[in-house]
């Protein structure tokens, strides 16, 4: 009977990543939805104290990394919807798989309206949004279908030019005139106000955890904290920038007033003469990285249809998925108010619970189930995998 270690694998041996690369991901999934959301979040719930939202939500993602590397060392050349099986049973784990479809799959059409809704209304406005939502829908099945060979090397390319955005927002900030008065009062909404605003970008740090699902795309070898660590504290530090960069050059009341804060602050800013239209070096590297993360939840959401149906290839779901997905967009949300009172109200709530609940309690099962049946063996950490399946 074939297993789903054998089976077929999007990737070819000779075309897997470094974990360096698979780390890069990280970015990739968190940046996009939050510089442009999280100024208007953050300022609206801990006032003059949004900018150190991004550093207390970031545990979360932190917290996400460390599970998957602890989980990758109890079941070495697995992704998530295989370990569940595994270390829960065929039929405990693929209901759970079950959900993690749902979940992966809506999360990826929630990055497709939030996406959309931002550059059919800023940037392709004339546009009927049916068009807008075909063409990426239909580019989004492309890719799928021929596979993840190169998304992982395109995205490091994309990784250096954060670094560019991170050095225009500064740039706005010292060219610009920057009220350093709006930092005063310290903290006027108090910690409770940091920790509130805090509360939704968890849910997009914890997002983090869908990089479990391309473990078996990676060389062998043993994945370390310490590799996610930098992309991690990139992701923190940029949007820490644009929320400080915002609120200095705008103020709480305004950022906290404007749908799309972010991208006000690179239509602000021109070099002299000679550089304007500036935002569409944040125009640019969004829009690839908004297509990225959304291909990366529709990846791991046909993946794990896959393995729950054991299938050999994943290739027959690309289209169905895709399909649908173009069918709901068009009327999940049709009022512009509705999608950010659900990703505010809605979605952290549901979100946590499969992005660091569930991997948590399933890492602790893992260990009991390694004290019970191997207590020598797991004094010293010596229980593998394949023991495991016995």
């Amino acid at each position: 009977m074939e297993t789903m270690e054998t089976r077929e694998s999007p990737m070819k041996p000779n075309n897997l990543v470094t974990y360096k690369q698979w780390s890069h991901l990280c970015a990739t999934l968190v940046l996009p939805t939050a510089v442009l959301s999280l100024p208007k979040i953050s300022f609206q719930e801990a006032g003059n104290g949004g900018w150190l939202t991004p550093l207390i939500s970031g545990l979360v993602g932190l917290v996400a990394l460390w599970e998957i590397v602890l989980l990758a060392h109890l079941y070495p050349g697995l992704r998530w919807s295989q370990m569940l099986p595994r270390a829960l049973g065929p039929k405990v784990g693929q209901t759970i798989n079950l959900g993690y479809i749902i979940f992966f799959w809506s999360d990826g059409l929630l990055v497709i309206c939030e996406g959309l809704a931002f550059i059919h209304t800023v940037v392709l406005p004339l546009t009927p949004y049916i068009a807008v939502l075909l063409a990426f829908c239909a580019t989004l099945t492309y890719v799928l279908w021929i596979g993840m060979d190169s998304l992982f090397r395109v995205n490091a390319l994309m990784y250096g030019g954060l670094w560019v955005l991170g050095t225009v927002m500064v740039a706005a900030g010292l060219l610009g005139p920057f009220h350093w008065g709006s930092f005063s009062p310290f903290l006027e909404e108090g910690w409770g106000g940091v920790f509130q605003g805090s509360y939704v970008p968890m849910s997009w740090y914890g997002e983090m955890m869908v990089l479990s699902m391309f473990l078996t795309h990676v060389q062998p070898g043993l994945l370390q904290l310490r590799t996610t660590v930098p992309t991690w504290l990139l992701s923190i530090g940029l949007l820490g920038v644009v929320d400080v960069v915002t609120m200095g050059l705008f103020g709480v009341a305004e950022v906290s007033r404007q749908m799309f804060p972010t991208y006000l602050v690179f239509q602000y800013l021109q070099l002299g003469d000679f550089l304007h239209r500036v935002e569409i070096l944040f125009l640019i590297p969004w829009t690839m990285m908004i297509f990225f993360k959304s291909f990366i939840f529709f990846a791991a959401a046909v993946q794990v249809l896959q393995d729950f149906t054991n299938s050999k290839s994943p290739r027959p779901f690309v289209l169905p998925l895709m399909g649908l997905t173009a069918c709901v967009t068009l009327w999940a949300f049709p009022v512009s108010q509705q999608l950010p009172d659900f990703l505010l109200y809605v979605f952290p709530h549901y979100a946590l619970i499969f992005e660091v609940v569930i991997p948590g309690l399933l890492w602790m099962v893992a260990q009991w189930r390694q004290r019970n049946t191997y207590p020598r063996k797991a004094r010293f950490g010596c229980v593998t995998s394949e023991e495991y399946g016995k």
